[in-house]
């Protein structure tokens, strides 16, 4: 048998974008040229990729239009990846052969206590052990990061996943790209390190968010983030999705601080006067959103703030929890926005096996948060 051409094998990676949702059924596909940008093709072979997934029954071609996403396309494309054979390293069982990836964290996080990560590397290791992968966690020195990362293969590892990386890891990311070696970026979109990426997106769920809230009456809601994104990063999601949620509910200009910046400072957290400006104000939120757990259950845990009552006078939502959304005194859970931590480690994990076996994956994946609402929101309090 021969090897498979450049389009049959893109129209493997058309076939993980339509599994994933990123080209949903009865949606147009991009124009031909917008695909061979995205796939990185020629135009003449990404006319090829359409036709080879009208033959597969994915798409239909439509006369002047860009072919159109059928119904049944998601069955038939992840059927199609269930018969793309895995590369010989990853279809052994035996514990011993996994295939090794390096989850690589900053040194700084060592060892992982921040409960998102926790939960990722926790889903990472039940994917990878489906898949024949085995992941282990490994901590990226800033100091000599490029030797470091050019040591991965002589100790084994055969790809990496890079877990909460911050821009001051780009040289090392270099290093990975010029040695070729297969690497996953994981929620983090660094927007010129040309590391593939799986990525939460929260914009929309934060968005729709606000506007549930404003539906329920309440003029004056706050979210309390740590600091705006640096330069070189994407803009925060959630934030960009609460803005404009609150600007199309026509309520931002009623809110005294719709957004209220906090660095996350261990001196900052145990000060009692953070909050004060926030919620010791006449005109306080009636609903706060919070993008980082540490700063609700400052709340939570301040006698100050105990008078308020969840949700009658005060409702709450958290984002980033890592399955352990906090609780209030009554054990109810409150409110969370967090990622879809099985989808997300599949998605890696699948990314990871087509770039050891030399198949392409897409540049950028980006996964919908998932909101999960309990009975800490609710309609705002009566004015007196």
């Amino acid at each position: 048998m021969g090897r498979p051409s450049s389009a049959e094998k893109m129209v493997i990676a058309l076939a993980h974008g339509i599994a994933e949702g990123r080209w949903p059924p009865g949606k147009p596909l991009p124009s031909i040229r917008r695909l061979a940008k995205e796939l990185e093709l020629s135009v003449p072979t990404a006319i090829k990729v359409v036709h080879l997934a009208v033959q597969r029954g994915m798409v239909a071609l439509r006369s002047g239009k860009p072919a159109m996403v059928l119904a049944n396309a998601p069955h038939v494309a992840a059927e199609l990846l269930r018969q793309v054979p895995l590369p010989p390293a990853l279809a052994r069982e035996d514990e011993s052969h996994k295939t090794r990836i390096a989850l690589l964290y900053p040194e700084k996080d060592h060892p992982l206590r921040f409960a998102p990560h926790v939960a990722l590397a926790r889903h990472l290791a039940l994917a990878g052990d489906r898949a024949g992968l085995r992941f282990e966690p490994v901590a990226w020195p800033m100091k000599d990061q490029v030797p470091f990362a050019l040591s991965l293969p002589a100790r084994g590892f055969r790809a990496a996943a890079l877990l909460g990386m911050h821009s001051f890891y780009r040289v090392g990311l270099a290093a990975l790209l010029d040695q070729r070696f297969p690497a996953v970026l994981i929620n983090r979109r660094h927007s010129c390190s040309g590391v593939p990426a799986v990525a939460g997106d929260d914009y929309k769920p934060a968005r729709d968010l606000a506007l549930r809230l404003i539906r329920l009456g309440h003029r004056n809601l706050s979210l309390v983030c740590e600091v705006l994104p640096t330069i070189d990063m994407q803009p925060h999601d959630a934030l960009r999705g609460w803005i404009d949620g609150l600007a199309e509910g026509g309520v931002l200009d009623e809110c005294p601080m719709p957004v209220h910046i906090l660095p996350n400072f261990e001196n900052l957290r145990k000060c009692p006067r953070t909050f004060n400006e926030l919620l010791l104000r006449p005109d306080r939120p009636t609903a706060l959103f919070f993008l980082l757990p540490d700063w609700m259950e400052i709340i939570l845990n301040d006698p100050r703030f105990a008078r308020f009552r969840v949700p009658e006078d005060i409702s709450l939502i958290v984002s980033g929890p890592g399955e352990r959304p906090p609780v209030l005194s009554n054990g109810s859970p409150i409110s969370a926005l967090d990622l879809d931590y099985q989808r997300l480690a599949d998605c890696v994990t699948q990314n990871l096996i087509d770039l050891i076996a030399g198949r392409p994956c897409p540049q950028l994946l980006l996964l919908p948060h998932k909101l999960q609402l309990t009975d800490s929101i609710g309609p705002p309090p009566e004015a007196p």
